[in-house]
């Protein structure tokens, strides 16, 4: 893949996380939780435990390589998605969950009648630092402008055999004139994440093909600031 492509195609997975993000999540996010206390059935912790499948899969879904009518029949069938309530625009399909019922829970899109990008949007308070805790430490993560005006700073922790990245999106609204947004800051501390978003809100999880940019081109983790 051509480097100019891998760059277009990193804008673009920015650009559809923003928009992800904005379409199912209007409400600034609760508390988190005690994980070991939520239903199964309604609250998919999968990504975390990788026990539905192996690596670079959830739910037996895999990006490039599952066709779409296999995807859409899997996810139907998810205890937590309420199969009620889908939008199919043929290349973008959206699942809303049960609980709550105006929250939506998957994004999946879809190139050649195969499935391309998969979007996972916990229903459920899961912070940074949680996440970690079960995962393990990430191989590397990316962090850049949401668009040309730097309106705000996306962020990306990534975990390459997984084919996994967490998604935050700082917006610069909530930020003083003179202050410094998450992109800067990591910058500043020399590429540690700042203490403060070991407690923010997970906003997507994202399965991506082995070729996507962002799993090769990735500044190296050294964790959290202390």
């Amino acid at each position: 893949m051509s480097k100019s492509k891998s760059l277009i195609y990193l804008s673009m997975f920015i650009v559809m996380t923003i928009i992800s993000f904005v379409y199912f999540r209007d409400s600034p996010a609760p508390d988190k939780v005690d994980l070991a206390t939520l239903d199964p059935n309604l609250y998919d912790q999968s990504w975390l435990t990788n026990d539905t499948c192996e690596a670079a899969c959830w739910h037996g879904l895999k990006p490039g390589v599952t066709s779409k009518e296999d995807s859409l029949l899997a996810v139907n069938e998810l205890p937590f998605i309420d199969s009620n309530k889908t939008e199919d625009f043929g290349r973008i399909v959206n699942y809303l969950c049960k609980v709550p019922e105006t929250t939506g829970c998957v994004r999946m899109t879809y190139d050649n009648g195969n499935l391309e990008y998969l979007y996972v949007y916990p229903n459920y308070p899961i912070t940074m630092e949680q996440a970690v805790e079960k995962l393990g430490d990430p191989d590397g993560y990316w962090a850049g402008p949401t668009d040309p005006s730097a309106r705000g700073c996306s962020l990306g922790l990534i975990w390459k055999k997984k084919q996994l990245i967490l998604g935050y999106t700082e917006y610069r609204s909530g930020i003083p004139f003179w202050g410094r947004d998450l992109c800067q800051q990591i910058r500043d501390n020399n590429g540690k994440i700042p203490k403060d978003i070991m407690d923010m809100i997970v906003s997507v999880v994202s399965y991506v093909p082995f070729d996507y940019v962002g799993l090769n081109n990735y500044n190296t983790w050294v964790g959290f600031e202390n």
